[in-house]
């Protein structure tokens, strides 16, 4: 999860580009004196910053929630790869960067750019010729949001070396825009589909990293200071001394995350880690696992590890609580030709804090301090993204947004090869209000033959679509199609493609469950159905033809540092085809940002992830594989990776490989 540090930040109408700044005059200081101290919040705290109507009651505060709309999760584009102009398909499939220069541009790529190696951040040899030749978005992106100064034949760091590539000539590694993510995966409803437009191809990954240059100078509200110290100085108490390396305040961040979450349902974005480094991060919700009240100050100091008359608490406080909380935030996603959404547990992480609220004799939050143990590990302050902003004069959010409603509706047929056929039912069922158990509404195919393609296609009208999650059901299997996002939109006429069932048999009974999860709001589903690509026959064994599952069997040590890597063989025997391939990884690693991960078959290599994800832990992702299509499934496939840093390790725990073959 590795992000570039921001400078400093703005306070009202924050724009999160890199450079945007604010003097420290901009930051109004408390005023409790030398006597008191900085836990009650300042202006820099003040939750009112936030623009909403707060309750600050503690007693009438929710102890858990979730936002409506989860956020998306995607890639958080490292500069050292060049950010969004980084060929995540392979060296033979355009970057998001350049599919939006052919396609909005006027770019068409020079005879032999194909053929050009870019600087990805590990190699010795690359093509300075492909700099020279990008369109005019890539060309911006690679100058002020990615690797220029490892590619520019100067020695940018000062350390006698120039463009090397075991530091990038000081672009750190956990450099990107999640500055831009963040609030586009807040603000933004994820694209579903794969669309073309002008002749180029664009996935749902290439989608949302173009959406993140139309967010790069986003409008927002922020919450705390911006903490730049990389060691940060403590007082006797293990306070910061740097009040604002003591952000954000813990009695703000319990209001904000109580009344966000808990009473408005409505996401927002936090830098996570309270040090230099900035780790923007969208918030999905919070749960208070521990509330102690009524502490005394002396009770308080006790829960904070101190004692003795040197800690004044705040002295408008008449009484204390102790929390202890979590945090549910989304974590960055390898590129993908899939939406996160339906698996977005995946992509979901927790963070624990202890903090005491300081309470005034209304009962009402007036500050806070976070408990030793929550010291160096709470947020460094919070922010609402208010609306997109761009400094890019070479892309337009309204291109971008196109892409994203063409990647939302039902443009593309059955999507698979072939004609889809229809199946279709008309239930007209009421979905009752703020109930667990919903609806269930089923649908009987008479047709026979094996699934490669598949559409779901669903009419609700309802009045509050984050209200409701629906689930396509079949055979003990089930997939989410819509789990509570749009907000207060009305009415959900979508299709979705869903590729979990390909190479099942068509035939039987399918079901679509929808459940109302909030109360007020209600709807009816007036009709879904299924359009199906249909290839001949089931899913069966045998030589040849249907669908096949290969496993890998025993864990392999990855070792640490070393080009060379792990490797783990999976021999298959049967005769046919590919039509279609999927593989399915479980690498468990303590920073998958070392990792080079290929598929290997046959002399043919697809690399399924390069160094991506920071120091987040693991690797379990599932990977569509279109480069192996018409090629013989028979033979040694082998997945190879590559631990290419130092310190940390992990093991290839297993693997499979999931087959359509003619």
């Amino acid at each position: 999860m590795s992000k570039r540090t921001l400078t400093t930040l703005s306070i009202l109408g924050l724009l999160l580009g890199f450079g945007a700044c604010a003097t420290d005059e901009d930051l109004q200081k408390d005023d409790t004196g030398e006597e008191g101290k900085t836990d009650a919040w300042d202006y820099t705290n003040a939750p009112s910053r936030f623009q909403v109507q707060f309750e600050y009651r503690l007693a009438s505060l929710p102890r858990s929630g979730e936002a409506q709309q989860i956020p998306w999760a995607d890639d958080y584009w490292a500069y050292y790869r060049d950010s969004i102009n980084y060929r995540w398909r392979g060296q033979d499939h355009l970057s998001p960067a350049e599919l939006y220069d052919a396609a909005f541009n006027r770019w068409t790529p020079p005879a032999g750019y194909m053929d050009l190696t870019p600087q990805t951040g590990d190699l010795d040899q690359w093509d300075a010729a492909y700099y020279q030749q990008l369109g005019p978005l890539a060309m911006d992106v690679h100058r002020r949001r990615g690797n220029e100064q490892a590619t520019n034949g100067r020695d940018d760091d000062g350390d006698g070396r120039i463009d090397e590539t075991d530091d990038n000539d000081g672009i750190e590694s956990w450099w990107g825009i999640c500055h831009a993510w963040a609030p586009a995966a807040v603000m933004e409803p994820e694209p579903i589909r794969t669309v073309t437009h002008n002749g180029q191809t664009f996935t749902p990954s290439d989608i949302k990293g173009l959406m993140m240059i139309a967010y790069d100078s986003t409008n927002a509200v922020m919450l705390g200071g911006r903490c730049n110290e990389k060691e940060v100085a403590r007082d006797e108490n293990g306070r910061a001394t740097d009040p604002e390396c003591q952000d954000v305040n813990a009695g703000a961040f319990h209001v904000v995350i109580a009344n966000m979450l808990g009473r408005y349902r409505r996401a927002f974005d936090e830098d996570r880690t309270y040090d230099y480094q900035v780790w923007n991060q969208p918030i999905r919700s919070f749960e208070v696992t521990s509330l102690r009240e009524g502490l005394t100050a002396a009770q308080a100091n006790t829960v904070l590890g101190r004692t003795g008359s040197t800690y004044q608490p705040n002295r408008d406080a008449v009484s204390f609580a102790e929390v202890r909380a979590n945090v549910r935030y989304i974590t960055e996603a390898h590129p993908s030709e899939q939406p996160s959404l339906p698996n977005i547990d995946r992509y979901t992480r927790t963070d624990s804090y202890h903090y005491v609220l300081e309470l005034d004799r209304n009962g009402n939050i007036i500050g806070g301090e976070w408990a030793s143990d929550s010291q160096s590990n709470h947020p460094d302050f919070l922010w609402l993204p208010l609306r997109n902003g761009t400094g890019f004069r070479n892309i337009s959010y309204a291109n971008v947004r196109m892409l994203l409603d063409m990647s939302r509706r039902d443009d593309s047929g059955g999507g698979g090869s072939g004609e889809g056929q229809r199946f279709t039912v008309e239930p007209r069922l009421a979905i009752p209000d703020n109930n667990s158990t919903g609806i269930t509404s089923t649908l009987t195919v008479p047709a026979t033959g094996s699934i490669t393609g598949l559409q779901v296609a669903v009419d609700i009208t309802h009045t509050y679509i984050g209200d409701l999650t629906v689930r396509l059901r079949r055979a003990g299997r089930e997939v989410v199609l819509h789990r509570q996002q749009g907000g207060s939109t009305d009415d959900l006429r979508q299709s979705f493609t869903v590729t979990d069932f390909n190479g099942q048999d068509i035939s039987g009974a399918w079901d679509l469950v929808v459940t109302d999860d909030a109360a007020q709001d209600t709807g009816t589903l007036n009709s879904w159905g299924l359009v199906a690509v249909i290839g001949g026959g089931g899913g069966g064994g045998g030589g040849t033809g249907g669908s096949r599952t290969y496993t890998s069997t025993g864990t392999v040590n990855i070792p640490d540092n070393n080009a060379t890597g792990a490797g783990s063989t999976i021999n298959v025997t049967d005769s046919g085809n590919i039509r279609g391939l999927r593989a399915r990884v479980n690498i468990q690693h303590t920073y998958i940002g070392d990792l080079v991960v290929e598929l290997r078959h046959n002399g043919q290599t697809r690399t399924l992830h390069n160094r991506t994800g920071g120091g987040t832990d693991n690797i379990e992702t599932e990977y569509q594989i279109p480069e192996f299509n018409s090629t013989a499934i028979t033979g040694a496939w082998e997945l190879r990776v590559m631990d290419r840093a130092r310190r940390d390790t992990g093991r290839i725990v297993q693997w499979q490989l999931f087959a359509d073959l003619n």
